[in-house]
């Protein structure tokens, strides 16, 4: 019997070790990276003896989709926490950006960063009933990759200052439409 399970277990280790995924172009890498564990801090507030630094696992769910990006929401990393009025999410999202959003995103960064460089951007958000803001923790705050999962760039860049900036909600706005679609994603839509 354990002859057997060793056998088996060895043609397993071989055939998965013959059978990698090839990757093509950044399209390729970038779903490598996005599957890939990255550490981020953890938010959970209901667990105060949690560790600041694990490591996560990312399940990234789209969320909405620009001219420059498509954002996704990290599904295994979200935390819900309230009721009514005082509702808030908090959650992990990844902005993939096109090749004219990631050439508009050099061209504006007053040299922080190259045009045509930067893949994606994973930042932590909270929206809540009234506003949303984006952490600012010094681990919290965007960071910026290349299609090889380098990080190019920590802090906020114009990106964060377009038609769906966070702060308080004006109806209608599309702020307040990506509260809904947080809140959908999270059984939160009524």
């Amino acid at each position: 019997m354990k002859k057997q399970l060793a056998v088996a277990l060895m043609t397993c280790a071989l055939l998965g070790a013959t059978a990698a995924p090839v990757e093509a172009g950044w399209w390729g890498k970038f779903v490598k990276g996005m599957g890939q564990v990255l550490q981020t801090n953890n938010h959970s507030s209901s667990s105060p003896s949690s560790s600041r630094n694990q490591m996560m696992t990312h399940n990234w769910q789209p969320l909405y989709k620009t001219q420059y990006y498509t954002v996704y929401m990290d599904m295994n990393n979200c935390e819900k926490v309230g009721e009514a009025q005082n509702r808030r999410v908090g959650t992990w999202l990844c902005r993939e950006y096109t090749a004219e959003g990631s050439q508009w995103l050099g061209e504006t960064s007053n040299g922080r960063v190259e045009p045509d460089v930067i893949t994606r951007c994973v930042y932590y958000a909270y929206y809540g009933v009234y506003s949303s803001t984006i952490s600012i923790g010094v681990k919290d705050v965007p960071h910026y990759y290349d299609a090889n999962n380098h990080l190019i760039y920590r802090g906020s860049l114009n990106d964060m200052n377009g038609d769906d900036k966070t702060g308080s909600y004006v109806p209608g706005d599309t702020n307040e439409h990506i509260r809904d679609l947080i809140f959908a994603k999270v059984g939160w839509n009524y």
